[in-house]
């Protein structure tokens, strides 16, 4: 696959980036292959042709300057989004060259037709907006989990995120939920058990203690809160979907319509909005060259069904990524006395190691 590299001026995509939240379901999880390519050229030597041009292009701040990546952004993308959206110009959106081509072809006609419409402010904004949904969709293709696992692999701890925090979270809920006083027996991975008589109801405290040390939580609300928003239990299926990726893409593109304007604030979908739904999804082969009636009348019922189960365009699930408190503890007691993480592999001027390997503690909220 061929990429190609759409570029939006940052206070644009700062201004547009919460109406794509809404419409299509973007979150800075399905960002980090565009904010890595930023951060490795505000991290990279400016003194070779080509990254000075790349630095020129994208970056807004002098070369060797002394604003640091914050050490959080390893684990947080909405505080390494943030950041981005601090030292850039321009936010590269990546795409599949083929879909841009096909996508241009399609628009032709619209823009011929309407030149008025598409060179406003509904008009841009539907534009780009379509252009970051094939950017997503194409993403989703290439990798369904869009390389996440890739980046927090190298970047996060995946363990704690996926499956210690889980852990700790559901015992801190049932040992405030159920009656621990009495006596427990810990039951292993072999099919032993071990009995404990629990006298003065100890287990509780020792448990409380370290899960308030490794949580970084202290009351049941916000336990109850993160278990809902990033370990939400499986629930029984309902209707199934025959092709989800359809119906997020169709979805999302209808979200941007009505945004735009496109489509009337009281009308729900238009003939005219019916064929560039049908359009839309054609080139990116999500529907075939069917005929033209029934795709529509398919459209129409599709449009209805996901607006009555209340439908919102979501590409994957996953955590919150947080660090681990007790890791953050041991790295600002690491700067508290002068270490730097090692940087063995990287040659970078002083002031880029900076960037990089210190402010470990102060640069995080």
């Amino acid at each position: 696959m061929t990429m190609y590299a759409l570029d939006i001026p940052t206070a644009y995509y700062r201004e547009i980036y919460p109406i794509l939240q809404e419409c299509i379901g973007l979150k800075s999880e399905l960002l980090v292959d565009s904010m890595n390519m930023l951060l490795n050229i505000y991290s990279s030597q400016s003194d070779d042709t080509e990254t000075g041009e790349l630095y020129g292009r994208y970056i807004d701040i002098p070369p060797l300057s002394e604003e640091r990546i914050p050490m959080d952004v390893r684990f947080d993308t909405d505080r390494s989004l943030e950041f981005v959206l601090k030292i850039s110009k321009r936010i590269p959106v990546l795409l599949d060259k083929e879909h841009v081509e096909r996508f241009k072809q399609f628009m032709e006609y619209y823009v011929r037709e309407n030149k008025e419409y598409w060179k406003s402010d509904n008009g841009t904004m539907l534009h780009v907006g379509l252009l970051c949904l094939l950017s997503l969709y194409g993403k989703y293709k290439e990798s369904p989990d869009f390389g996440w696992n890739d980046f927090y692999n190298e970047y996060g701890n995946m363990d704690y995120a996926f499956s210690i925090r889980p852990d700790l979270l559901k015992l801190y809920r049932h040992l405030h939920e159920e009656n621990t006083s009495q006596e427990a027996v810990l039951q292993f991975g072999n099919g032993k058990k071990l009995k404990l008589s629990n006298a003065g109801n100890w287990i509780k405290g020792m448990a409380l203690q370290y899960l308030n040390a490794r949580l970084g939580l202290c009351d049941m609300e916000s336990v109850l809160k993160e278990l809902e928003d990033d370990y939400p239990e499986k629930k029984k299926a309902g209707r199934r979907q025959d092709n989800p990726e359809l119906d997020i893409v169709l979805m999302g593109a209808y979200n941007l319509l009505k945004q735009a304007g496109f489509i009337p604030r009281k009308i729900k979908l238009t003939d005219e909005a019916a064929g560039f739904l049908l359009g839309y999804l054609q080139q990116v082969d999500l529907i075939g060259d069917n005929d033209k009636k029934e795709e529509e009348v398919y459209i129409r019922s599709k449009i209805s069904f996901l607006l009555k189960t209340k439908f919102k365009p979501v590409w994957y699930n996953s955590p919150n990524m947080k660090a681990d408190p007790v890791e953050m503890e041991w790295l600002d007691k690491l700067e508290d006395e002068g270490k730097v993480i090692s940087n063995d592999g990287f040659v970078l001027h002083p002031i880029l190691a900076q960037r990089m390997f210190q402010g470990i503690g102060k640069d995080r909220k």
